[in-house]
């Protein structure tokens, strides 16, 4: 991932098996991870000292939570949404 804007805007989609993520700074990226350990560490390890301003996972019935904890244990600012909410907001 590139860190040329100064903030890293980062949208997740969870699964039970991946993590879809979503980075919107200079440019969009999207990138995926395996939803396991292994995966949210290099994760984890790719947004140290990067300019996260917000990483928005969805709640998926549970799948988030290793995720999210991993991560905010990290440092990173994580907020758990849930989609229905999302959605109706978007339609408004």
């Amino acid at each position: 991932m590139s860190s040329e804007h100064s903030q890293w805007w980062i949208g997740i989609d969870v699964s039970k098996q991946w993590l879809d993520c979503a980075v919107v700074g200079a440019a969009t990226q999207t990138h995926r991870w395996r939803n396991d350990e292994a995966g949210v560490t290099d994760l984890s390890a790719l947004l140290q000292g990067q300019p996260v301003g917000l990483l928005v996972l969805e709640a998926s019935g549970g799948y988030e939570t290793r995720a999210a904890t991993m991560l905010s244990a990290a440092g990173v600012p994580v907020a758990v949404v849930n989609p229905k909410q999302v959605r109706e907001f978007a339609r408004g």
